[in-house]
C-alpha cells in the first residue's frame, strides 16, 4: 500500500513538473515574440530619425528652404 501511494505521488509530480515546463516554454515563447516586435519598433524609429535628419541636413544646405523653427 505505501509503495502504491508513493507511485502515485511520484507519477502526480511529474505530471505537474511536465506542466509547469510547458508554462514556462510557452513564457518564453511569449518573451521572444515581444523582444521581436520591440526590436522592430526600434528600427522603425531609427529609420524615421534618420530620415527625418538627412531631410533637416538638405534643408539646411539648400537655400531656397527657409527654417521656420529658427522664428
Amino acid at each position: 500500500m505505501k509503495e502504491e501511494m508513493k507511485m502515485v505521488v511520484v507519477e502526480y509530480a511529474a505530471a505537474k513538473m511536465e506542466e509547469l515546463v510547458g508554462v514556462f516554454v510557452d513564457a518564453n515563447k511569449i518573451r521572444r515574440m515581444f523582444v521581436g516586435i520591440i526590436v522592430a519598433e526600434e528600427v522603425q524609429c531609427t529609420d524615421i530619425i534618420t530620415s527625418l535628419a538627412q531631410s533637416k541636413a538638405h534643408c539646411a544646405n539648400n537655400p531656397s528652404f527657409e527654417d521656420h523653427n529658427d522664428a
